[in-house]
């Protein structure tokens, strides 16, 4: 909502450089300027005024390094790798025990499975 008699309004720009887009499309060089441009237009729906419209437009420069950390391929120790496995061979086994103590890899017996047919049948 405008109010009368201001004198002035601040209009503020925002934009986003992902680092990802910097990182790989800007390898090679030092530093990025970006070079943004805001143009103020007032509708005449409006009813606004102007004296000077030299203030319309207004350039942005933005100067991006990107920052670039080496890093050396990290040795991950064997007796990590070592215990990483036996802890999960451990957990698989937990879990095969408490399946095979709840039945779920009990066979149906062939009895229960001609009772079954003979029910299907007289469905």
């Amino acid at each position: 909502k405008l109010e009368p008699n201001i004198t002035y309004v601040r209009i503020t720009m925002e934009a986003r450089l992902w680092e990802s887009t910097l990182l790989t499309d800007y390898r090679k060089v030092a530093d990025v300027h970006i070079e943004s441009w805001g143009v103020v237009a007032v509708s005449p729906k409006l009813k606004i005024t102007q004296d000077n419209y030299a203030d319309d437009k207004r350039r942005a420069v933005t100067r991006a390094v990107p920052d670039f950390k080496e890093t050396a391929g990290q040795v991950v120790q064997w007796w990590i790798i070592l215990v990483a496995v036996l802890v999960g061979l451990i957990v698989l086994l937990v879990v095969i025990f408490i399946l095979y103590k709840l039945g779920f890899f009990r066979r149906k017996r062939l009895e229960d499975m001609q009772m079954y047919k003979a029910e299907k049948k007289q469905q």
